[in-house]
């Protein structure tokens, strides 16, 4: 008796992240975290280079269990990282931004859907690149808001205040 030989064919989809500056500049050493569902997602560095990205790949139990995965996805100097293993939905969140610039103020939302196909915050990126773009320099912080009203408010009616006060007077002069 003979038994039949069948294959399956396993999936795994992929995304690449290009963190650069306004002028196409790549940025080094941007650290990214990637997590499902609230769950920070472990990956392993691969020893090889997929072009000009360095890749990361989802590591397994083992690789886990054995302390050989890492949560920190890191660019190369290139500012290219390709996250490889994943299906579903993710939020990619810069942990640390390289000297000199601003980390990014809100999770990116990517979707890797059956086919490869991934989508970064409803919208389909060309070539399954995420691009990560930053700017040097201070972030400031926000103005206005209840605080300034509340004080262009009392200054308003100190002055209303103060001229009722003036005219009065005038007239118990003028009397």
């Amino acid at each position: 008796m003979k038994t039949t030989v069948s294959t399956t064919n396993t999936m795994t989809y992929y995304f690449k992240v290009f963190k650069y500056t306004g002028s196409n500049k790549p940025l080094a050493d941007a650290e990214f975290e990637l997590t499902q569902n609230g769950n920070k997602i472990k990956f392993v560095l691969d020893s090889t280079k997929d072009g000009m990205y360095k890749v990361y790949r989802k590591a397994t139990q083992e690789e886990i269990e054995a302390n050989k995965a890492t949560d920190k996805l890191i660019t190369d100097s290139d500012g290219k990282i390709k996250i490889c293993g994943i299906f579903g939905e993710y939020k990619l969140e810069e942990t640390k931004a390289p000297k000199g610039y601003n980390k990014l103020v809100s999770p990116y939302t990517i979707k890797v859907s059956d086919g490869g196909f991934v989508t970064v915050n409803n919208e389909k990126p060309s070539h399954n690149d995420v691009k990560v773009k930053n700017e040097s320099g201070s972030l400031l912080p926000s103005t206005g808001g209840m605080g300034t009203t509340l004080i262009y408010l009392i200054g308003g009616v100190l002055v209303l205040g103060s001229g009722v006060v003036l005219m009065n007077k005038k007239r118990a002069k003028a009397k």
